[in-house]
């Protein structure tokens, strides 16, 4: 968790960096372009990328009250987010390590 909330920090005013937990709260300037989230593997694709008109705001990502609140001790894994059919990474894919299978 601690980890997840300093990357979001560190990078939500990344113009060239998606973040988001689970698909669903993207905190960075750019989100998904098109399609959703496509799972490949060891990493996530999107076929564009786009302004995020919407990103999450960071402020309660610490703050034990706040519904965005990320506990320090929670278990998070990480992946890369590609454009589909190219190497160039474009964000980061958190998902809690208890829905990784």
């Amino acid at each position: 968790g601690a980890q997840v909330v300093s990357a979001i920090k560190r990078y939500y005013q990344d113009e060239n960096m998606i973040l988001t937990i689970g698909g669903s709260k993207e905190y960075g300037k750019i989100t998904k372009g098109g399609t959703n989230y496509v799972a490949a593997g060891s990493y996530y694709t999107v076929d564009t990328v786009k302004d995020n008109a919407t990103p999450k705001s960071i402020g309660g990502l610490s703050s034990p009250t706040d519904t965005n609140y990320i506990p320090s001790t929670a278990k998070y894994n990480a992946k890369l987010i590609k454009i589909e059919g190219t190497d160039n990474v474009v964000g980061l894919y958190f998902t809690p390590a208890s829905s990784e299978t």
